[in-house]
């Protein structure tokens, strides 16, 4: 029994792609013990999943045993569809009661498999919104013997499917640590409710967000450890909830926008750039916390705002006392729907660290502000000059990617990290549109062209010179034309290059191969550059049968479907990714895009 317990596990590391090799311990495998392990740990689809990708000579089971297995993989792909139907049934008519709901672990779960139908589908939790005192009255004035506790109550059946309707989602024992936990759901619970994803093809629920599902399946587990025991189910669950973490997140850095408040002489923090104050930089920050007023939600902005006047509000609103950190104390009198410069009746002066680097002798009155955009590049030495100058000054850097490649962080500068609200966040409010990310392959020739880069920038990031070299070559420049065919084909995009010979490059290619691209940098005039624009919005894809030249200026007479464009810094530590829209992708082999 022992050995056959050993054997079910190399082979369920198999199933669940954790392990890439078929284990030579398959060939002393008793199919009938391991099928046994299966039901009991209901893990019957996912292991039939794995046989399936075996060659036939390992699988050396009775016929009958393999006919037995097949037909219970294929009644648990049914009952998930029965499933599906009615967490969506179900939310939809809680929805149409007057309240929003999300399910918990079971159908959300699958979703993260890759075959979700090979998951044991379980009864429906579902978190409905409304406070315990109300869920309950409501639930009992449709059912009015059902059985409640402090996170849950009983819930008639729908159609031979148990339900149970919480108003928690999970909680803990002991009081202390319950009441921060609780604390957590109340503050997050926006984003899951909003948080909406298809079930197949069969309708919409709404499912938590992946950060959310790192407490709150942990929590659940670690509760039925104390009470009833687990299963494996429960713990592979969470392993996908693991692998989505981590596919989500993994490339954080070029996807969260931050900004980084700078301090003002003290060195008194350890590491404050890391989630909690201390630690790595370059570990992933807690996401599940949006920058936020104490009202619950970002400030209100007028029109007439800056856009540093935007994020001034935001950063001065998000925390008690960050005004007076930044040398602000009259913040608080500012009307909070626009804090612009004349509210605190100090000049403003905007320069290029090019410009300041040789003029310092020019300021006549030490700053008492400075804010950095692009704020990555602060580890250079033109912009630690800046301190040596400004001793007195307080400093607010701004950037998108505060982690660099080369594992520097920013605690020499710096004080605190304040974050925007994530990526899922804005596209659950409406601010962003969804996506579909689509990377090359690990191994494929455009990853090693990247892992032979070998210098390095101040910032630790790819230099310019040297990945010109390497890939503004037609070789490079095909592939990434062969991706936009098979992701982008007959829709418009936008493919952001190393510098201006490869934006030009890459167009001209894509005119030679009938695409209407047009190249725009920091020399395209302006009435040029907004004509474009203007063209490319109103074009409908890119198969457009137009007449151009080979030129980029004169190709302003055709109406652009898209766009390369010189960036205008290299802070993006990945430069090689494709972003569209559609269904979701694997990985592919591209060229140098992002679309």
């Amino acid at each position: 029994m022992k050995k056959q317990l050993q054997i079910f596990f190399d082979f369920l590391r198999f199933c669940i792609d954790s392990a890439k090799e078929i284990p030579d311990s398959l060939k002393e495998t008793d199919w009938k013990e391991i099928y046994a392990i299966a039901q009991k740990q209901c893990l019957v689809g996912v292991l039939f999943d794995g046989i399936r990708k075996l060659p036939a000579e390992y699988v050396g089971m009775k016929k009958e045993l393999l006919l037995q297995w097949m037909a219970e993989s294929q009644m648990l792909e049914k009952t998930n569809v029965r499933l599906n139907d009615a967490a969506i049934q179900v939310s939809e008519w809680f929805r149409k009661k007057g309240f929003r709901t999300c399910i918990l672990k079971g159908q959300g779960n699958a979703l993260m498999y890759p075959n979700p139908n090979s998951r044991t589908p379980g009864d429906i939790d579902i978190w409905v919104e409304g406070g315990d005192k109300r869920v309950i009255s409501f639930v009992r004035s449709i059912s009015p013997h059902e059985k409640a506790c402090y996170h849950h109550i009983e819930f008639p059946s729908y159609k031979g499917v148990e339900v149970e309707v919480h108003y928690r989602p999970s909680f803990l024992l002991c009081f202390w640590h319950n009441r921060k936990l609780q604390k957590y759901y109340e503050r997050v619970k926006e984003e899951q409710f909003s948080h909406r994803v298809m079930l197949g093809e069969q309708g919409e629920i709404a499912i938590p967000m992946v950060e959310f599902n790192l407490i709150f399946q942990l929590t659940h587990i670690f509760s039925h450890l104390m009470n009833e025991g687990i299963g494996l189910r429960q713990l592979v669950d969470y392993y996908y909830v693991l692998c989505d973490f981590y596919k989500v997140y993994q490339n954080f850095s070029k996807t969260h926008p931050s900004s980084l408040t700078l301090k003002g002489g003290s060195t008194a923090f350890p590491k404050p750039l890391s989630p909690q104050g201390t630690g790595d930089v370059t570990a992933p920050p807690r996401r599940s916390e949006p920058l936020r007023s104490k009202v619950g939600g970002p400030s209100k902005v007028s029109p007439d705002c800056a856009g540093w006047d935007r994020l001034g509000a935001a950063c001065l609103r998000a925390g008690d006392g960050l005004g007076d950190h930044l040398g602000m104390s009259g913040a608080s009198k500012v009307s909070p729907d626009c804090l612009s410069a004349s509210a605190f009746n100090v000049p403003i002066k905007a320069v290029s660290i090019q410009w300041l680097s040789k003029h310092y002798d020019e300021i006549e009155e030490e700053p008492g502000m400075i804010v950095i955009d692009e704020a990555h590049h602060a580890l250079a030495k033109t912009y630690k000059e800046m301190w040596e100058r400004f001793p007195n000054t307080k400093f607010l850097g701004l950037t998108a990617t505060p982690c660099r490649l080369n594992g520097k962080g920013f605690t020499d500068l710096f004080d605190v990290l304040v974050q925007s609200w994530s990526v899922p966040e804005f596209i659950s409010k409406g601010r962003l549109a969804t996506y579909d990310f689509v990377s090359i392959k690990s191994d494929g020739v455009t990853q090693r062209l990247i892992d032979s880069l070998q210098k390095r920038g101040a910032d630790g990031d790819y230099q310019n010179k040297e990945m010109d070299m390497l890939l503004n070559k037609k070789p490079s420049i095909e592939r990434l034309y062969q991706s936009l065919e098979e992701f982008g084909k007959d829709r418009k995009g936008i493919v952001y290059a190393i510098n201006i010979s490869h934006a030009n490059a890459i167009a001209e290619f894509y005119r030679e191969h009938g695409i209407a691209a047009v190249a725009i940098d920091s020399k395209t005039p302006s009435s040029l550059r907004k004509e474009l624009i203007e063209r490319f919005k109103a074009s409908s894809n890119t198969s457009q049968n137009l007449p151009f030249s080979n030129h980029p200026v004169n190709s302003s007479k055709i109406t652009p479907s898209l766009f390369t464009i010189k960036e205008g810094s290299t802070s993006h530590p990945d430069p090689l990714t494709l972003r569209g829209e559609g269904g979701n992708r694997s990985s592919s082999s591209l060229g140098t895009a992002s679309l």
